[in-house]
């Protein structure tokens, strides 16, 4: 059994959590000034440096660097040089076609507003249109049944005049039957 899964048991906590580590004090503010004392050369060191080169060796690094310098060009830079050309034309493509993309975006837009507007005003004109058609309609119902009703009230008024005016008849008959009926009971012989 690991240390980290013994320290655990005793704890009560669980192995797989991740601890914290503890951090390390820091030194004294005061000892980094000595340290680099000690560190920087003496200046009796720089007297013994020579400053003076040596040809062959410069010349070496010269021939190197100039034999170097073209397949260097060639192979490094001059890919990495066209990879950024590359990218740049494509971003700079980008942002054209963003650019030319989101005006056309704005000029649709307008179109579609304009557009809009317009279908809108059709579709307010063609609902008052309806609706005065519709209220014409009403008018000329309401017209037509209010003569047809006044048509139908006369008509009963002429039925009921009539059927009054044969009843009356009717009564008026039965009114000289009975009163001939009457008149013979009462003087006994008939009439």
């Amino acid at each position: 059994m690991s240390i980290a899964r013994l320290g655990a048991r005793y704890r009560n906590t669980n192995p797989t959590q991740h601890e914290v580590p503890l951090r390390r004090p820091r030194p004294p503010a005061w000892l980094l000034p000595a340290g680099a004392t000690i560190l920087v050369p003496a200046p009796a060191l720089a007297a013994a440096l020579n400053l003076n080169p040596d040809p062959w060796i410069v010349a070496t690094n010269v021939l190197l660097f100039a034999a170097l310098l073209y397949p260097v060009n060639r192979w490094l830079i001059g890919p990495m040089v066209e990879l950024l050309h590359e990218r740049e034309r494509r971003s700079s493509g980008t942002a054209e076609e963003a650019r030319a993309a989101l005006e056309g975006g704005s000029r649709l837009r307008r179109e579609l507003e304009v557009g809009l507007g317009q279908a809108r005003d059709r579709a307010a004109a063609r609902r008052a249109e309806i609706l005065g058609a519709g209220q014409q309609e009403e008018r000329d119902v309401l017209r037509r049944a209010g003569e047809e009703a006044k048509r139908n009230v006369e008509a009963v008024r002429d039925s009921v005049a009539r059927e009054l005016d044969q009843a009356r008849a009717a009564l008026r008959d039965e009114a000289g039957v009975l009163a001939r009926e009457a008149a013979s009971k009462i003087l006994g012989r008939a009439l």
